[in-house]
């Protein structure tokens, strides 16, 4: 049979060269043997027409399809493959009894809580045009909100301010590793000379040796150690759990030393 250049309608689905009805998608399958022969292009998508009774598929990566007599294995499988897609669907619909369009509300870091959990979402900017279940999802451009918890994305509706809900693809549902602390800059103790401490509105104060919040240690009883009284504990402190550094009162003053121990 003659190679076809498959055109697309406006749902952006190919349609069939000689009946110009919508072609339907099947995902490609495994090697097989057809007529004593191999067929290893069995593994590429094929675009079927059920009136013609004909499947496209692809030559090589050329662009042109050629066309190919439709099996009765092809057809049972593309009404399997369909019949697993309605099922997910259905699935999907009665597993969630929300609205499929919502507003987000910005949560105090400015992003947006999951309208089901109420975790804050993962903001990921939009990708490049993709084809799913043959059908093109122009809509891929735009910036998502992701709950990895739910397995769940938001993306915008139009320029509405309302935002549809999806389920995210299996492949997507491991949230990405977190980045990297950047690594801080610890100073040595012989530039730390005796310094004001306070405590924020949180009770932290900034550790001046490596920039971490550092917890305020109350002043504690006097302990025996080895037999002495160990008055160390008995004045107020702050310790960073950062660089494990620890800074004394010294006397009744409101300066700090740094300290060992």
């Amino acid at each position: 049979m003659a190679v076809s250049k498959l055109e697309k309608g406006n749902d952006g689905r190919f349609s069939c060269p000689e009946c110009s009805q919508a072609l339907e998608y099947l995902s490609g399958g495994q090697v097989r043997v057809v007529d004593g022969k191999v067929d290893y292009d069995n593994v590429k998508p094929k675009y079927i027409c059920r009136k013609c009774g004909k499947y496209y598929r692809e030559l090589l990566n050329t662009g042109y399809y050629d066309v190919f007599f439709l099996m009765p294995e092809d057809l049972a499988a593309l009404d399997k493959e369909q019949a697993a897609e309605e099922a997910k669907e259905k699935a999907k619909k009665k597993s969630f009894t929300g609205s499929p369009v919502t507003a987000l509300m910005t949560n105090a870091q400015g992003g947006y809580d999951c309208p089901e959990c109420g975790k804050g979402m993962v903001h990921s900017e939009g990708g490049a045009v993709r084809v799913i279940n043959g059908k093109v999802d122009y809509e891929n451009v735009k910036p998502r909100y992701i709950c990895y918890d739910c397995g769940i994305f938001y993306r915008e509706l139009l320029r509405s301010g309302l935002y549809e809900r999806f389920e995210l693809p299996e492949d997507e549902k491991t949230p990405p590793p977190p980045p990297p602390k950047p690594k801080r800059r610890i100073k040595s103790t012989g530039e730390l000379a005796p310094m004001q401490l306070k405590r924020n509105a949180n009770g932290y104060c900034e550790c001046p040796r490596c920039g971490a919040a550092m917890r305020f240690l109350e002043p504690g009883a006097v302990k025996i150690v080895d037999g002495r009284a160990d008055m160390s504990d008995t004045v107020a402190r702050f310790k960073c759990d950062e660089c494990d550094s620890l800074y004394r009162r010294i006397a009744t003053t409101n300066y700090f030393q740094w300290s060992e121990k």
